[in-house]
């Protein structure tokens, strides 16, 4: 009995440390964020932020292709070798597939160049094509520093990327490079990080690559589920995320697109702030206790609650004084986004607390039963849309949209909870 609660309270007390460590850098990260965008708003448009909002859009449909998702199994394996080859597949994935869609996406700007909305697209189809490159290599990086427990390298990497990218923002802001200095500010937050990240493998080297066929053929058959399900569950998710910015910019404005835009980058703030990092930590630490045959429900029902307590409050203050702040932080231009991120509040609430349920699909499994269940998201989203522009107003259209949000998400706790609490690891992680 002593023995089990010892284990217990030091799992508990290296699950708060490791959270803590990155929500400190990510804390530091968010809070250079929010305290360049009242600055970013005086010198950007809204139409200038909507096309930064259908560049990020557009570029985050396509990152979960890019390695196919392999890239989510480097922390599993047991085997250091069976992780090395995950690791050189992602990124070899990740370079060909992000040329793959540079060329699709150029091919696309040819025959039908309104549809992304920009005034040069093949210079916006480049922009993307390096975005989701940087975004490959970074999260294959991210997983091997999570696998390793590196989560100080992790919590550093998120302050380079906010640090650069939001004085580059600025800079280019200041000097009227408008069009295009939200987004090549962004890149070059991206590539300071992966250039970190990059340098903490070299000096580390706890993974080594290998160019081994067999072992690397071995591991996509292994982990076949990942590019099977996991990759479909995981575009369906951005589709039903990033495709409202440029069906708001084809159907309205670019002007809607950005309003929209800046709404949802802030209400992500305390996703960004907290949520990634103890989602990180929580596949990790879960990925471990299933892999020592141990249950992790009481562990998903403490994380879960505490992620609860932590948003209400915040969420709480957004829907009831979300017009007014907007405008007094913003600038009177961005009061409507104010109001958008009243609408919006439940679906980023129930998001923020639904991230342990999504992130145990991969270690239960499910990765097949989570695509049905993303793709019911994804048509009520696009439905509430439609029915929206059609028979409403655009406030009425929002609504809707959030409204579908929300249930996918406690769909999504409703469906994974007894799963979870029921569960009982038999051996080595299923996946397929």
């Amino acid at each position: 009995m002593l023995r089990e609660a010892l284990s217990h309270f030091f799992e508990r007390r290296e699950f708060l440390r490791n959270s803590a460590i990155l929500v400190g850098g990510t804390a530091i990260s968010q809070v250079i964020l929010l305290a360049s965008t009242p600055i970013l708003t005086r010198l950007y448009t809204p139409a200038e932020y909507g096309l930064f909002s259908i560049f990020t859009s557009v570029a985050s449909i396509f990152i979960p292709l890019i390695s196919l998702k392999y890239d989510i199994a480097i922390v599993l394996p047991e085997s250091e070798e069976e992780a090395s080859a995950l690791l050189s597949l992602s990124l070899f994935l990740s370079l060909t597939l992000s040329i793959l869609v540079g060329f699709l996406l150029l091919i696309f700007s040819i025959y039908a160049p309104n549809t992304l909305s920009a005034d040069n697209p093949f210079w916006l189809v480049f922009l993307i094509s390096a975005f989701i490159l940087g975004n490959g290599v970074m999260n294959a990086l991210g997983s091997w520093l999570t696998r390793m427990k590196e989560f100080k390298a992790s919590s550093k990497s998120s302050i380079y990327n906010s640090g650069v990218g939001s004085l580059s923002k600025l800079l280019l802001g200041v000097l009227h490079f408008l069009n295009f200095g939200l987004i090549i500010g962004q890149i070059a937050g991206q590539v300071t990080t992966t250039l970190y990240l990059l340098r903490v493998y070299l000096v580390k080297r706890q993974i080594r690559l290998t160019g081994g066929w067999r072992k690397i053929s071995s591991a996509m058959r292994k982990y076949k589920d990942f590019p099977l399900y996991s990759t479909s569950s995981e575009v369906l998710f951005v589709l039903s995320h990033h495709l409202p910015v440029v069906l708001f910019a084809y159907l309205y404005s670019k002007d809607m697109a950005g309003l929209y835009g800046l709404a949802v980058r802030l209400l992500l703030l305390p996703s960004a702030l907290i949520g990634q990092s103890v989602r990180q930590v929580f596949y990790q630490k879960a990925t471990e206790l299933h892999n020592a045959h141990r249950n992790f429900y009481d562990f998903y029902k403490k994380v879960t609650r505490m992620l609860v307590q932590i948003s209400c409050v915040p969420m709480l203050i957004v829907v009831v004084a979300g017009g007014p702040l907007f405008s007094l932080f913003f600038g009177e231009n961005w009061r409507e986004a104010g109001v958008y991120a009243q609408i919006l509040s439940p679906w980023i609430l129930t998001g923020f607390v639904s991230s342990p349920a999504i992130v145990s699909y991969p270690i239960l499994g499910l990765q097949q039963q989570r695509m049905v269940i993303d793709v019911a998201g994804l048509v009520m989203r696009f439905a509430a849309i439609g029915f929206g522009y059609y028979f409403l107003s655009v406030k009425s259209a929002l609504f809707l949209f959030s409204a579908a949000g929300a249930v996918y998400y406690l769909l999504t706790i409703l469906y994974i909870n007894p799963r979870i609490k029921t569960f009982r690891p038999d051996g080595a992680l299923t996946v397929g």
